[in-house]
């Protein structure tokens, strides 16, 4: 028998969400935010805004370093730092951050020429 892991850390949520869902369930998590990730890439990918797109990669990298490290530290490969899962770690400051981040990202692909995040006449359409 596995020995019980201590009280969740904040940061170290990973290891807990292991323990009780084991492989698959740690695999389906990590997918989902990398597949968030891959998503709001493809969208920056496709801006012709510069400014937004270099703007948004650099949204990409500060959430995919903070996954990137936080997995790592759960695996042994780097010191464990208060560095926490995006979306899933709780904490007031970052998980405001990662939510502020993320609207800045679906502002800055909503502004892409031609196209209005709602096109049925929701408000974003010109008068």
């Amino acid at each position: 028998m596995l020995p019980q892991l201590p009280e969740a850390s904040r940061e170290l949520i990973l290891a807990p969400v292991m323990q009780q869902t084991g492989w698959p369930g740690g695999l389906i998590l990590m997918t989902f935010l990398l597949a968030l990730l891959l998503y709001i890439f493809r969208a920056f990918n496709r801006t012709d805004d510069l400014y937004g797109r270099i703007l948004g990669y650099g949204i990409i990298a500060f959430l995919g370093i903070r996954f990137a490290w936080n997995t790592a530290m759960i695996f042994g490969l780097l010191p464990v730092a208060g560095i926490g899962l995006p979306f899933v770690s709780y904490g007031p400051s970052f998980l405001a951050l990662d939510f502020c981040l993320l609207v800045l990202a679906l502002n800055i692909t909503a502004r892409q020429s031609g196209r209005a995040l709602i096109p049925d006449g929701g408000g974003n359409a010109p008068n």
